[in-house]
């Protein structure tokens, strides 16, 4: 249902927040299935069932949602034994949009499931369980336009569970943020970078001795009290946009972790798309990405679109 002034949608929705460049953290409502490997990894999100309001207040936005059913990420890989603790929670978030010449900006707040899940030893069973906590988030965004070029920034708190840091098996408070820049180095080019980092509170050593522990820190990006890293972007289209070329990669200046992601797309008409490209992870043992070697891969797609 629309007016002029306000809208209301209710039903199965893709909600995408945040403005920095492929990195979001205050994009809380949009689980990502990172088992499906394609060329462009915004067809990873997956809607939710929500109702969504919003009201048009000249150059802001206000927006409530209120989302249920399973908000989590679907991993490259299984808990041992396949064996989690999980419940369909609810997920409430409020967000206020300025959009203005040259310069855009957000301040939002959510609360519900955290999409990935802590890591805990299974007591009756010994296997690896799977734990989805409630989050409370506070964040922010923004993009400005200077001239050619394009500054991106967003930033978010999550509380956890384990706000004093005394739990190995949960996540503590963290604080994510993204700053970036792009622009045109060149005709019919285009590139990008942004600088990141994961500031863990209470953050304990202790972690480092326990596998389950261990293993739950580094899939939460919590296995250091910081971690920052760099991310590119370069992309050039050739004959008349037919032939397009893009390259994303991701340093982990902390743990030396690295991940790439090159594709080519050729367009022979206005119909058809063809896609050749990859990922490829890279790092030790104790590297977020070097968790993910084993999904390295590559992949092909044929697009018809009229």
């Amino acid at each position: 249902m629309k007016t002029e002034n306000s809208e209301l949608r209710l039903g199965r929705q893709l909600i995408a927040w945040g403005r920095a460049d492929k990195l979001n953290p205050t994009d809380y409502f949009a689980p990502r299935d990172y088992t499906f490997l394609t060329s462009d990894d915004e067809e990873q999100k997956k809607g939710v069932d929500a109702l969504r309001a919003v009201m048009h207040l000249g150059e802001y936005d206000l927006q409530g949602i209120v989302a249920h059913g399973n908000a989590k990420n679907t991993l490259p890989f299984h808990i041992a034994n396949n064996v989690g603790f999980s419940q369909s929670k609810a997920q409430f978030g409020v967000k206020l949009d300025r959009y203005g010449e040259g310069f855009d900006w957000s301040v939002a707040f959510y609360r519900g499931m955290d999409r990935n899940p802590n890591l805990a030893p299974g007591f009756a069973t010994g296997a690896i369980v799977s734990i989805y906590d409630d989050v409370s988030a506070v964040g922010l965004d923004f993009a400005a336009a200077a001239g050619a070029l394009t500054y991106r920034g967003e930033a978010a708190y999550f509380r956890t569970s384990d706000s004093a840091g005394q739990h190995l098996y949960r996540r503590n408070n963290h604080l994510d943020f993204v700053l970036g820049v792009d622009g045109s180095p060149f005709r019919n080019a285009n590139l990008g970078i942004q600088y990141y980092g994961v500031a863990v509170s209470h953050y304990s050593p202790n972690v480092l001795s326990d596998p389950v522990a261990k293993s739950g820190a580094l899939l939460g990006n919590q296995l250091r009290s910081f971690q920052q890293g760099v991310t590119l972007r370069f992309a050039h289209n050739w004959l008349n946009d037919a032939l397009q070329f893009e390259i994303r990669a991701n340093f982990g200046l902390t743990d030396h972790g690295k991940y790439f992601f090159p594709k080519l797309v050729y367009k022979p008409n206005d119909y058809w798309s063809l896609i050749v490209g990859g990922e490829y992870f890279e790092g030790g043992g104790n590297s977020y990405f070097g968790q993910f070697r084993k999904n390295s891969g590559v992949f092909a797609e044929a697009r018809f679109a009229w």
